[in-house]
């Protein structure tokens, strides 16, 4: 409004005889920068406005992120309640086999005609044949390399499932095992002969029943060529995988919507060792602590079928994953 007076003012003066157009000018001027001032403070008080509104919605935006979040943290925790919930019924029906293994035996056999753990068609470890024909490693008979480097020297070892759970188990032995008649100390009833459970299906598919409540006895043969026990005991870091012995368990029950067990076994150690002022000549120590063995069965773990399956590796995986990297053909 001030500034259509001041237009107006200019005019009137404009119109009248004599004027100086000079000062009009410089009333001109003054009027149009009092005009560029007036846009210029509207301009800042929108900016400011502006500034105000997006610091608003910022708020808001940041607002809403913490709500969905909220949500979705409660959504995760709701469906972690469900599904623990869930397992807790399956756990009450499921069977729950527990391994227990006994010292390995020493000292351990070894076997000039094989240089390898038996492959599908090949002769089983644990056969009576390859019982024949492996023979104890003794301190009194030295291994000369290279000629002896490949004979393989492996360990027979024992164990027993128990099923502790409420339901029936489908049980499988993984590798050189099997089922035998015995009796083990590691039982309460120690003294007692226990059969081997019954087997479930057809032969290939390698599967024994256990109720709940039942023990059964187990026995394993595992081992390395001489050169690879020998590789381990001077290559022992990182952790050289040819100075163990793996074995795995897979238990199973009958439910759609049950669980699979997996129990990890290892047996480790070191059963032979450079014979000192004797080049290229390796036996076992005299004394059986000097072999440092060494056996650990894994904490079991639980796959349920309703989640899905999504792989699983063997505990002994990240151990030996340095050495595995380390030892990569190129």
């Amino acid at each position: 409004m001030k500034c259509q007076r001041d237009v107006a003012l200019l005019l009137d003066l404009a119109a009248e005889p004599g004027v100086d157009w000079a000062r009009l000018a410089d009333i001109g001027t003054f009027v149009a920068a009092l005009a560029n001032v007036g846009l210029v403070s509207f301009a800042v008080f929108q900016l400011v406005l502006l500034r105000r509104q997006v610091r608003l919605a910022s708020d808001q935006t940041a607002a809403t992120k913490a709500t969905v979040e909220v949500a979705r943290d409660s959504a995760a925790v709701a469906r972690s309640a469900v599904l623990e919930a869930a397992r807790i019924r399956v756990d009450e029906h499921a069977p729950r086999v527990i391994a227990l293994m006994e010292d390995p035996a020493w000292p351990p056999l070894v076997d000039s005609t094989r240089s390898a753990m038996p492959n599908a068609g090949d002769l089983r470890l644990l056969n009576h044949r390859s019982l024949a024909a492996s023979r104890d490693a003794t301190p009194a008979t030295p291994f000369v390399f290279d000629g002896q480097r490949e004979w393989f020297m492996w360990f027979k070892m024992r164990g027993v499932l128990i099923n502790e759970g409420s339901g029936t188990a489908r049980v499988r032995l993984d590798g050189e095992a099997q089922f035998v008649e015995g009796s083990s100390e590691l039982l309460p009833t120690s003294g007692s002969t226990m059969p081997p459970p019954p087997a479930v299906g057809t032969p290939d598919r390698n599967e024994y029943l256990l109720r709940p409540g039942q023990s059964a006895v187990f026995e394993w043969g595992y081992g390395h060529t001489l050169g690879e026990w020998a590789d381990a005991f001077e290559n022992p870091s990182p952790p050289n995988p040819r100075g163990a012995c793996f074995l795995t368990v897979t238990v199973m029950d009958y439910f759609e919507h049950g669980v699979i067990d997996h129990i990890f076994i290892e047996m480790a150690g070191r059963p032979i060792r450079p014979i000192p002022g004797a080049l290229g000549q390796w036996g076992v120590p005299e004394d059986r602590s000097q072999a440092e063995l060494g056996i650990v069965v894994y904490p079991l773990q639980r796959t349920y079928r309703s989640e899905g399956w999504n792989g699983l590796e063997p505990p002994w995986a990240e151990v030996y994953k340095p050495w595995s990297d380390k030892n990569q053909p190129s």
